[in-house]
């Protein structure tokens, strides 16, 4: 039974796992302790506003590199991740630029939510694109080189920033959180950059700089990524559509923003980790001709078994939880994540399996299936908008997405199982 013990934590996806856990976990620690002090200082409608400016500048952070970061991690020379540097960090710049002049234009011509916002909101869409998609990318890279330290350490340097500063800024309302979360981004850039700068890889400054590209060029990545993209704005908008749907309701959308962030804080501690260092062995599986069932159903009934007991307690407790630790004015998040809870849940554990989508190149089967999902929310929340109470809403929209990451990890599964058997034949 020792023996069993030792090979489990001396395997390198347990140890690589460990040290993104540790770190994710001081971080959410850091989140949760200061969550508890910032729900106290900033009203659920300076929450709505951040969570629609995050929402809305993820609508270009999703074509912000045109998603050449995931390509970092099958890169098979020194060369090629410059140059898929180059392309991403100059594209980035692109984006960014046209992200700012499109919200400028909204917030002097229109009348939608953006109209509302303060200046400086508009000015962060500029500076969140560039520095977020910037992360985004280095972040890639470290996982790309194993860097699970340099990881960890930066969320956790992410998470006292953020939380610290907009403390500190409390009297400045929304401008408050908005100071904490730039400065928070532009640790979570330096930090990465410098660190791999300062490694053994051959990273300059040089590959990071925006460089005049080929107008066919963009077109031909634009295309090869066409997948990529088209599943990161469906990711984006199964979670986030309710949130722009209801952007007339700030106090709603801080609700929701809150459930969401508390929801994915003990689920992010667990899977997120466990998605980065699941994709990387899968690939080196592939790599060396190896089986792939038996290591994806460990990792599937582990992430169920870690999702039971959080699952049980939101739905026993939601209400007294919020409420004893964010207030008696954050009872209505609790409501919210007592229907949420499952679909979240298992959406969280999609997130790994979706990563053999990625591997085996059958993007266009998740994208589908994905797109049918968005599609039907979408549907559902117009509706229910001018139909429905927000507690039907809530329920219609999570049993939709609930259905189709069941549908989702079922065909991931059926990838991997597909691969083994062509292994047998062959041998």
């Amino acid at each position: 039974m020792i023996d069993k013990i030792k090979k489990i934590y001396s395997s390198d996806f347990v140890k690589n796992n460990l040290q993104l856990i540790s770190g994710t976990v001081i971080a959410q620690a850091i989140n949760f302790g200061f969550n508890i002090v910032l729900t106290r200082l900033y009203a659920p409608e300076s929450w709505g506003v951040l969570s629609f400016f995050l929402i809305s500048c993820s609508i270009f952070l999703v074509i912000s590199s045109f998603k050449l970061d995931i390509n970092l991690i099958t890169a098979k020379s020194e060369k090629e991740i410059k140059r898929l540097l180059n392309y991403s960090f100059t594209i980035t710049f692109v984006v960014s630029i046209i992200t700012f002049i499109i919200f400028l234009v909204l917030k002097i011509f229109s009348n939608t939510s953006v109209k509302t916002l303060e200046w400086w909101w508009i000015v962060g869409y500029l500076v969140s694109t560039y520095l977020l998609s910037g992360r985004q990318i280095l972040w890639m890279l470290a996982l790309k080189y194993k860097l699970f330290s340099l990881q960890s350490r930066t969320l956790i340097g992410e998470a006292f920033i953020v939380n610290s500063i907009a403390t500190l800024f409390f009297y400045f309302e929304d401008l408050g959180l908005f100071i904490g979360n730039f400065f928070s981004q532009l640790f979570g850039f330096l930090w990465l950059f410098i660190n791999i700068l300062k490694s053994k890889y051959y990273i300059s400054l040089n590959d990071l700089k925006p460089k005049l590209l080929p107008i066919k060029l963009f077109k031909k990545i634009l295309f090869i990524q066409r997948h990529n993209i088209i599943q990161g704005y469906i990711d984006l908008f199964q979670i986030y559509t309710f949130t722009l749907i209801f952007s007339n309701q700030m106090s709603v959308i801080g609700y929701y923003f809150l459930c969401i962030r508390v929801l994915q804080l003990p689920l992010r501690l667990i899977f997120g980790p466990i998605s980065n260092v699941f994709f990387r062995t899968l690939f080196d599986k592939k790599l060396h001709s190896e089986s792939m069932k038996g290591f994806y159903l460990k990792v599937l009934f582990m992430c169920i078994a870690l999702l039971v007991p959080i699952v049980l307690v939101i739905e026993l407790y939601s209400n007294e939880l919020f409420q004893f630790v964010f207030g008696d004015e954050w009872l209505e998040a609790g409501k919210y994540a007592k229907i949420l809870i499952f679909w979240i849940g298992l959406d969280v554990i999609k997130t790994p399996m979706i990563q053999v989508f990625y591997l085996f190149k059958k993007q266009n089967i998740l994208n589908v299936l994905s797109f049918c999902s968005v599609a039907l929310t979408i549907i559902f929340l117009i509706y229910g908008k001018y139909n429905l109470s927000i507690t039907l809403v809530l329920q219609g929209m999570a049993l939709i997405g609930a259905l189709f990451s069941l549908i989702i990890i079922y065909t991931s599964f059926n990838i991997v199982n597909n691969y083994d058997n062509s292994l047998k034949a062959k041998n």
